[in-house]
């Protein structure tokens, strides 16, 4: 059987980095930056006699959703070497993360997938969007400033942890970022605020970049307007770099309210891509979120979960005053599988569109109205 740990000293984590490197087609220059970033404490190695076959990292972090942040642990290069795929190591190692996940008290995990099938034979599905726009900058030329914007020096960065999470709380799916990921974010990026009597509405955090001749783009780490005259602003700020630079890009919701100021459609989507989520704790996901202001509802739940047995079998959730409380037994009304479950949680997918792909029993207006709100997505990638 396999085993699976933390890795034992350095020569482990080479080993994984060597499983990386060949899974992931990296460059040597990618796989020092990738040591020198990693904490080894974050790793997970999945070993068949005695030797390192695979692994992965584990984000500790949360997500927003309906104004409150869930614990979430995030999964990252997994990767198993080629002789060991379909021997088991991979669900071995994916099970044995759930299993920690949940004795530390994370109730939902996400990740991005190479490829859907193996993570779905583990409880996790599609419950979210990762989108990338490219917006010609001469769309914005009309656009003129209405806030200050300011130049972040890096010792101001911390000011803008506030503004982004006003964002993220009216979103579903926003990550409340590690340090790791909002490193990521500010290093080595031009990061500008819009103020209104130095009270910061929105920033932009960008790079620049050049491909063959003398004009570039502006590629976004994070755009963020709190309100209408913030976003106008930033949009103008960048437009402003229009004799040099041709389109910004960045990334968004599905339905981008940023894409609203700008005179005419001809944003492109440059990328699209589902993130996935998996109910670690049904019971202790379905309590930490929050829910509709003003809805008294109850959804009586059958899950269905073939690998975290304490999922399993029927919950009553009890909606009220935007807080949710759960017990076991009830009706079970709706039959789900957990799969499902993460894409309803999210607001993802109905119960109707769960019910065409066969990952619950039928439609439940009552979930619906319970998990509604607006499309998840996330501006990271992890």
């Amino acid at each position: 059987m396999p085993d699976v740990g933390p890795p034992e000293g350095d020569t482990e984590v080479d080993s994984l980095s060597a499983v990386l490197d060949q899974g992931f087609g990296r460059k040597p220059a990618d796989a020092v930056r990738w040591r020198d970033r990693v904490e080894p404490k974050a790793l997970r190695v999945v070993r068949r006699s005695g030797r390192v076959v695979g692994g992965l990292r584990i984000v500790r972090m949360g997500q927003w959703f309906a104004g409150r942040v869930v614990p979430m642990g995030g999964i990252a290069s997994v990767a198993v070497a080629p002789e060991q795929r379909g021997t088991g190591a991979a669900a071995s190692l994916m099970t044995s993360t759930l299993e920690e996940l949940h004795a530390d008290g994370f109730v939902l995990s996400v990740l991005f997938p190479a490829a859907d099938g193996p993570y779905r034979r583990v409880g996790y599905e599609r419950a979210g969007s990762y989108v990338g726009y490219r917006l010609p900058l001469r769309l914005m030329g009309e656009l003129e400033p209405m806030l200050d914007i300011v130049r972040v020096e890096p010792d101001g960065i911390g000011d803008l942890r506030a503004v982004y999470d006003a964002r993220a709380r009216t979103t579903a799916g926003n990550l409340d970022r590690d340090e790791g990921l909002n490193r990521n974010v500010f290093e080595d990026a031009y990061v500008y605020s819009a103020d209104r009597a130095r009270e910061i509405e929105g920033y932009v955090a960008f790079t620049q970049s050049r491909e063959g001749d003398m004009r570039y783009d502006l590629r976004c780490r994070d755009l963020v307007a709190t309100t209408p005259e913030a976003a106008r602003s930033l949009l103008a700020f960048c437009a402003g770099h229009r004799s040099m630079a041709r389109d910004l890009l960045f990334h968004g919701a599905p339905n981008e309210p940023l894409l609203y100021h700008v005179s005419e459609q001809e944003a492109t989507v440059t990328q699209t891509w589902s993130w996935m989520s998996r109910i670690v704790d049904v019971r202790g996901a379905l309590e930490a979120r929050a829910y509709p202001a003003g809805l008294d509802a109850d959804v009586h739940l059958d899950v269905r979960d073939d690998v975290l047995g304490w999922n399993e079998g029927r919950f009553v959730l009890e909606v009220g005053d935007g807080h949710g409380k759960v017990r076991k037994g009830g009706r079970g009304r709706l039959g789900i599988d957990v799969r499902g479950l993460a894409a309803l949680y999210t607001g993802h997918l109905t119960t109707g569109e769960l019910a065409s792909v066969g990952l619950a029993d039928g439609a439940d207006p009552p979930a619906d109205a319970v998990f509604a709100g607006p499309t998840p997505w996330m501006p990271d990638f992890f």
